[in-house]
């Protein structure tokens, strides 16, 4: 938009998405080769979906999504991902979260293929993607902690017996950051469907936050929030981004809260 100067803006081929790559504290790589410092390499990724169904002559329209699109994201970098609703931005997000299919190109993680990790889980463990859907999640926040800890595809350090160090320092962290969004500690042991539904976006932040991934992808994940509750949302994961060395890809359709997140990259 007028009057904000980011740094590298791309629109693709048959696509309304945009993506602004803007560092917090490095210079962006942009060059369309693979660049081995790179923590994500999007190269020339395709995606379509079907707007009718098969023909007798076993043909099929599909509306193209996004086409050719590239790009890197780095250690403690910010990627705004933005335009209309339905022109592809949840679906570029499931693509490099491998949950959905990638019809051409390939996604890079630290220089290596996508497709030679060993099993999905081991993707999603260091790229996390975080939905804009409700939960109905049974039991507490603690109880999810407790849950998730013990799935395949969750950091290997907190894969540990139900009572233990590394459990409890993520409930630690976990809290922690519910306070910093503004939530009461309680929170972590309230039913979540006693929770609104910008209680649970925050809860669901924090949670992600205290996973620590490689790369972070929001979608959507402020739109339940009051504008005071957004800048809180936005400057938490700012912080934490640079202190672990996360990329978070930030998709939206917020215009205000692209100007905000480029003035406080700007001024970083």
């Amino acid at each position: 938009s007028k009057g904000t100067n980011y740094q590298s803006t791309h629109s693709y081929e048959s696509s309304k998405v945009e993506l602004i790559v803007r560092p917090l504290t490095c210079n962006v790589v942009s060059s369309s080769t693979l660049e081995s410092q790179s923590l994500l390499s999007v190269r020339g990724i395709k995606r379509s979906l079907p707007i009718t169904a098969v023909n007798s002559q076993g043909r099929q329209e599909k509306r193209v999504l996004f086409n050719n699109l590239t790009f890197d994201g780095n250690p403690n970098q910010f990627v705004l991902v933005y335009g209309p609703s339905g022109t592809g931005k949840s679906e570029l997000l499931r693509v490099i979260a491998d949950l959905s299919p990638l019809e051409e190109g390939d996604i890079y993680l630290s220089g290596k293929s996508r497709s030679l990790f060993t099993d999905s889980s081991t993707w999603r463990q260091n790229v996390r993607y975080i939905s804009q859907q409700n939960l109905s999640i049974p039991g507490t926040p603690r109880d999810f902690i407790d849950r998730i800890t013990k799935f395949k595809s969750w950091s290997k350090s907190c894969i540990e017996q139900r009572i233990s160090p590394a459990l409890d320092k993520f409930i630690v962290d976990a809290t922690g950051l519910m306070r910093s969004l503004g939530l009461d500690a309680e929170c972590i042991d309230k039913e979540w469907s006693r929770l609104s539904g910008g209680e649970s976006q925050r809860v669901i932040v924090a949670l992600s936050l205290s996973s620590k991934p490689k790369v972070l992808m929001f979608d959507e994940m402020t739109s339940a929030l009051d504008l005071k509750s957004k800048i809180r949302v936005e400057e938490c994961v700012r912080h934490f981004a640079k202190r672990f060395g996360i990329c978070v890809i930030w998709v939206t359709h917020d215009v205000d809260q692209i100007e905000r997140m480029s003035n406080w990259i700007n001024t970083s």
